[in-house]
């Protein structure tokens, strides 16, 4: 995933005039902007505020990371934005606490568990939605019986890979890493093409197809 800035629109449409008649979005999401007609509204906080209108939770969070590990120090960042970055444990636990006190994030780890295993489980039926279209029926039980158990630990638990969590995760199986780049995976299926891996792990790692 590539750091994208937020662009807001500088001559917004007025009155009737729609976004579609004025043929610029108000809102883009690039790695570079044209400043001509784009000012950089990019921020933590207008992650939340305007990238979960355009992208899921997890996506927006990652932006978050890495906006904030691109702009050190924390000290220097507003205080807005330093509390969006504490509340969705996008830094470590001693800027987190420099931020809340200790009981105000507990409560805010409740929260950001909860949003983070709904967002895995909507990339997950996002993902099953896609490769149940384009398989034969046969195929995609196939896929779901394979994957039944790394599905669940994705889903509840987060596991995501060998190389982040330190055991065989459903990325691994998709984009054969881990215990699977010997083609026991997703590559070792007489259905599997390299476009439907590929999409597939732009669904589970972005949200996206």
């Amino acid at each position: 995933m590539n750091i994208l800035k937020i662009g807001e629109l500088i001559n917004k449409p007025t009155g009737l005039v729609t976004e579609a008649t004025q043929g610029d979005p108000i809102y883009v999401f690039q790695e570079s902007l044209d400043l001509s007609k784009y000012t950089d509204i990019t921020s933590n906080d207008n992650w939340i505020k305007v990238g979960l209108g355009y992208y899921d939770y997890l996506f927006a969070r990652n932006q978050i990371i890495m906006h904030t590990a691109t702009n050190p120090p924390f000290s220097g960042l507003s205080q807005e934005d330093r509390k969006v970055a504490a509340k969705h444990f996008a830094v470590g636990a001693t800027d987190r606490l420099d931020t809340f006190k200790d009981s105000d994030l507990q409560g805010y780890w409740n929260t950001f568990v909860e949003k983070a295993q709904r967002t895995r489980e909507a990339r997950w039926k996002m993902s099953k939605g896609y490769i149940s279209y384009v398989l034969p029926m046969g195929d995609s039980i196939h896929i779901a019986q394979s994957t039944n158990e790394l599905t669940n630990s994705y889903i509840t638990y987060g596991i995501e890979s060998l190389a982040i969590d330190g055991v065989d995760g459903l990325f691994d199986w998709v984009e054969n890493t881990g215990s699977y780049s010997g083609g026991t995976g997703f590559s070792g299926q007489t259905y599997w093409t390299q476009t439907y891996q590929d999409n597939l792990s732009s669904i589970l790692r972005n949200g996206y197809k």
